[in-house]
């Protein structure tokens, strides 16, 4: 992907924050990040934003959030196993194999976010428990999250929810 398509679809991911914190009733002046890259507060206001190919999303909060959103596709084992331990694997009533692992892979991603560290964290996330109705729980740190899986086009996106209600806004792109 080149430098002005990445450019592009992060001004779509922040477009859609931005229409969260309208749907909210929120105000984000701006969309700043640290020196790290990582997403800094602005008016006491959270943003995340994901994007992929062909997929961009945005969510705004009053409390850290963090969003993620990938493309359902073919995993190899030694991908999975690296991600999904077999007790997480164990959580799922669905035994689709790559259904399982970007729900796993995209919560987890979703919470390093809120922590405001990249994938070198990936192995300090653990999901703790799986249910029908697309949550997951998290630990990490000593904490818990809560992350709400939202599934459409063959795309599953992870939101860090903790048991408020989120508004978060996604887009199909054409570039």
């Amino acid at each position: 992907m080149g430098r002005e398509r990445t450019r592009a679809l992060s001004r779509f991911a922040r477009d859609c924050a931005a229409w969260s914190a309208r749907k909210a009733g929120l105000l984000i002046p701006g969309f700043e990040k640290d020196a790290q890259g990582v997403p800094l507060s602005s008016g006491g206001v959270f943003w995340s934003v994901s994007h992929k190919k062909e997929m961009a999303a945005g969510v705004v909060c009053t409390h850290p959030i963090g969003i993620d959103i990938e493309q359902v596709r073919p995993v190899s084992q030694s991908v999975f196993e690296r991600i999904v331990s077999p007790g997480e694997a164990g959580l799922f009533s669905t035994k689709d194999q790559d259904q399982v692992f970007f729900r796993v892979f995209t919560a987890k991603e979703a919470v390093l976010k809120v922590l405001g560290v990249g994938l070198k964290g990936l192995s300090g996330v653990t999901v703790t428990r799986a249910d029908e109705s697309n949550q997951v729980c998290l630990t990490s740190r000593g904490d818990e999250f809560r992350v709400e899986h939202y599934s459409f086009d063959g795309y599953i996106a992870s939101i860090v929810s903790n048991g408020v209600e989120v508004k978060w806004s996604f887009e199909n792109i054409t570039i």
